[in-house]
């Protein structure tokens, strides 16, 4: 009785030259699997205002239509993977609100509970800020990187 073309194929794949080379296959493509994938960097820092009064809403990094940001709560923020390279910096508040609440000001929105006596709360950037070329550029060249921000009114 003939096998039927099912079992030749199989018989084939058994075959200890083949099942070396299969093996080797994969081994190569675990061990190229390893490596940092082109690591990426992350950039941390603040956003405050030049009265130190922190910020909230994102911060932007954007180069050649890519675009890496991260949410800025208190002025502090962090953006991940972040491909090394020059960048133009953005600033922009929380659901598009616009300049900064007065220092001490609590927000109608924000739980009172929260805020201590003399705490410092945040408010939103400058709508200017949320333009590239508004703020100098950043190039990120590798590792952990801090940027702090201080924004004029």
């Amino acid at each position: 009785m003939r096998p039927s073309a099912r079992f030749r194929s199989l018989r084939c794949l058994l075959h200890p030259k083949m099942l070396g080379l299969i093996s080797l296959t994969l081994a190569l493509v675990v061990l190229t699997g390893c490596g940092d994938g082109g690591a990426k960097d992350s950039i941390s820092g603040t956003v405050t205002m030049k009265d130190g009064q922190p910020v909230s809403g994102s911060v932007i990094f954007t180069s050649g239509g890519k675009e890496y940001s991260g949410g800025l709560l208190d002025g502090k923020y962090k953006v991940e993977s972040v491909p090394k390279g020059e960048y133009d910096v953005l600033v922009k508040g929380v659901g598009g609100a616009v300049g900064p609440a007065p220092p001490g000001n609590v927000p109608k929105d924000k739980d009172m509970s929260m805020v201590t006596p003399g705490q410092k709360t945040s408010g939103s950037p400058p709508f200017k800020y949320s333009r590239a070329g508004s703020l100098p550029k950043l190039t990120v060249t590798g590792g952990k990187q801090t940027h702090n921000v201080v924004l004029d009114p």
